[in-house]
């Protein structure tokens, strides 16, 4: 009488019917890899120039947005920011133009 030692659940990786080929899992796992790449390269900043104090801010498919700051003048942004998805806004870099004394003149 012949003695086999029989597997267990743990032991047997096809016990539940489940074959997955080699390559699939390579793909897989090469899919996961490519994500937790990209998702960790830092989105590329956007910078503003200092020099003009009205910004436009367009909002594009998908919930990106874009901000130009281009414009000299609220007028001129509202001209641009006409038929689209856009609002404007003062650049948060711009040099302000210097305040006004609250003191009144002397007499």
């Amino acid at each position: 009488m012949e003695l086999r030692a029989k597997a267990t659940a743990a032991s047997d990786p096809f016990e539940f019917g489940i074959l997955v080929p080699r390559w699939a899992m390579m793909r897989a796992l090469l899919v996961m890899a490519s994500i937790t790449v990209l998702a960790t390269v830092p989105a590329a900043a956007q910078q503003f120039d200092g020099r003009d104090p009205v910004c436009l801010q367009i909002w594009e498919w998908g919930g990106s947005t874009t901000i130009s700051c281009q414009y000299r003048s609220w007028d001129a942004c509202k001209v641009a920011a006409a038929s689209l998805s856009a609002m404007c806004l003062l650049n948060p870099y711009g040099q302000s133009p210097p305040e006004r004394s609250r003191r009144s003149p002397h007499r």
